[in-house]
């Protein structure tokens, strides 16, 4: 029998219902600045939650995912923003609105992140 694997996070397309749809994914979130900030703003068991929610952003540009293997499971991290301290990211995390706003995200370096995703 045939494993399939997960559906990849890709950089460059993943396919929606009927139109693809560019996220920012690993090859993004490694070429930032490890020193620069990130919220970490949920964890999810399927990768299509994390599109649909970054397709709903205005700002969707500012959002990330990526994989983590934890446990033997594939689980997809959606971050938010690129900010160059620690106050500017837990100012924009209290600034969270819409369906974000009720949020409480993980405040992370992307160096951290980065060691984070799994290939």
């Amino acid at each position: 029998a045939i494993r399939e694997s997960p559906i990849p996070v890709a950089d460059a397309v993943l396919k929606g219902n009927d139109f693809p749809t560019t996220i920012n994914g690993p090859r993004w979130l490694r070429d930032q600045n490890g020193l620069n900030y990130t919220l970490q703003l949920m964890t999810l068991s399927r990768p299509r939650g994390g599109v649909d929610l970054i397709k709903r952003q205005r700002d969707s540009a500012e959002f990330a995912m990526y994989p983590l293997r934890r446990n033997g499971k594939t689980m997809y991290v959606v971050t938010y923003g690129v900010f160059s301290n620690r106050a500017a990211a837990q100012r924009a995390a209290s600034r969270l609105t819409g369906e974000l706003a009720g949020v409480q995200p993980w405040i992370r370096t992307f160096a951290l992140v980065q060691d984070a995703i799994s290939d």
